[in-house]
């Protein structure tokens, strides 16, 4: 009978102890889910994070991408730029030279026609012809040598251009005076020599005080070249005239 009656207590008590147990065993089994659900979300926010990262590196890499072939194109057009720039100043280039071939040319079917109808303002002997060219020759070489300090005041010629080509004008004057002047007749292509080379130098200078004025570095260069280029046939010439002996 005691052992009935101790039955009957005890099993109200197990069962409130079960029913705490089974509590306890609900409330881990949320707080795991809680545990669980905040771990996934956590990962999905990483994973996001990576993910905008990720596409922001691709975008930069695109936007990089696109600039650096901004920069190419714009190279590109510089250098066809520079290249046109260059083949016209060799067009204008050529066609000056072609000008003055035409010239020399002209000035060579003068001295023919003067060959035949001038005889009388021609110099009887080589000496008399050899004396005035050297005379006129050293006048030349003297208006020449008076453009040095000239420039040498400023060497970007800005300031001092017109002073310059006043000076130049001087030097085109003796130039012509030596053009014109009629050797014997068997002596003639020594003539045409002075021609050409003095033809050669004039436009030279006309080019380079054109690129003075257009404020264009590279076409006065060029010019300057095709001057001592004019300047040096000019020395040749000169001493073609000078070996020659009666």
């Amino acid at each position: 009978m005691k052992n009935k009656k101790l039955i009957c207590l005890a099993l109200p008590i197990m069962l409130s102890a079960i029913g705490c147990s089974n509590n306890d065993i609900e409330k881990e089994k949320k707080t795991d889910n809680l545990q669980v659900a905040e771990s996934e979300k956590k990962t999905e926010t990483r994973s996001d994070k990576d993910g905008i990262k990720s596409l922001n590196e691709e975008v930069d890499k695109l936007h990089k991408e696109k600039d650096e072939l901004e920069k190419k194109i714009q190279d590109e057009k510089a250098s066809k730029e520079k290249i046109s720039k260059e083949k016209d100043e060799l067009e204008k280039k050529i066609q000056d030279e072609e000008a003055s071939k035409k010239e020399v040319s002209k000035e060579k079917d003068v001295i023919k026609k003067e060959d035949k109808i001038e005889d009388n303002t021609r110099f009887s002997t080589i000496k008399e012809y050899q004396e005035t060219v050297y005379k006129l020759a050293n006048k030349f070489e003297s208006e020449l040598r008076a453009t040095k300090p000239i420039i040498e005041k400023d060497k970007t010629l800005l300031t001092n251009k017109d002073e310059l080509k006043a000076q130049y004008d001087k030097v085109q004057v003796q130039a012509d005076k030596i053009k014109s002047l009629h050797p014997p007749k068997e002596y003639t292509d020594l003539q045409i020599g002075l021609i050409d080379s003095l033809t050669i130098y004039q436009k030279a200078v006309a080019g380079m005080f054109s690129g003075l004025d257009e404020r264009d570095k590279e076409k006065v260069k060029g010019y300057e070249q095709s001057v001592m280029d004019g300047l040096a046939y000019f020395k040749d010439s000169l001493n073609a005239i000078k070996e020659i002996k009666e």
